[in-house]
């Protein structure tokens, strides 16, 4: 809790700080302020409800023949690089493109499921759960994170992790969701028809999906023993 609270005292002096700046310091920390404008800029370009389930549907096909096609995952993360024990394995995967390959899109969405869940279990704020977990102290990493919370939030009203599975393709996207707009997609999934295909699938797929969980999280605990020897 004191983290928590100490960060919003640094967030709320620096903002104190950047209201008070006469015009001649605005322009002369212009280059300086403009990084965080231009993200916050990209990730207005919001996206409802309907849009992302949309875009869900544009990529279900992709994922629908994956797991056709493979059956067994356990191969993939077991072949998975890792990365060095420097960092902790977890973040070989947490960011970075997957471009359109499934194999990717699936360790991407265990990894951020994994650190989403063990953030909340800790009771931490994202910078510092980076620190104390050896992630890399980034933006990009913490938003990554913080996106994740939609996703997990979906899995715990939908009750079924196979949503992970489902929305692999546009995990992404949730950068660009509001927060209000989760509880409509859950809505949406449940009751809405169009979404059927989504929903069963995740039923179908959450005991498999439960199952690579469980062994990626072996992984990286071994990795993280490893590294920390």
């Amino acid at each position: 809790m004191y983290q928590t609270t100490s960060r919003h005292e640094q967030i709320l002096c620096a903002l104190e700080i950047v209201s008070s700046l006469t015009d001649d310091e605005l322009r002369e920390y212009k280059e300086d302020i403009k990084p965080a404008h231009q993200r916050l800029s990209h990730r207005s370009r919001s996206l409802d409800a309907m849009a992302f389930l949309n875009k869900a549907l544009e990529g279900f096909p992709i994922v629908e023949a994956f797991l056709h096609d493979q059956g067994d995952l356990t191969p993939i993360i077991l072949r998975a690089d890792y990365g060095s024990g420097d960092t902790n394995p977890m973040s070989a995967f947490i960011t970075g493109s997957t471009g359109n390959d499934p194999q990717k899109w699936l360790l991407r969405a265990l990894a951020r499921r994994s650190t989403v869940r063990s953030m909340l279990e800790q009771q931490a704020n994202t910078m510092a759960f980076l620190r104390a977990n050896r992630l890399p102290n980034t933006t990009t990493v913490a938003n990554s994170i913080g996106d994740s919370t939609k996703p997990d939030k979906l899995e715990k009203s939908l009750g079924g992790s196979g949503i992970w599975l489902i929305l692999m393709p546009v995990l992404s996207l949730f950068t660009h969701v509001p927060q209000a707009e989760i509880t409509v997609i859950s809505q949406l999934l449940l009751y809405d028809e169009r979404f059927h295909s989504l929903r069963r699938a995740m039923l179908t797929w959450s005991r498999c999906f439960d199952r690579c969980q469980a062994l990626f999280d072996l992984q990286i605990r071994r990795r993280n023993a490893l590294g920390q020897r």
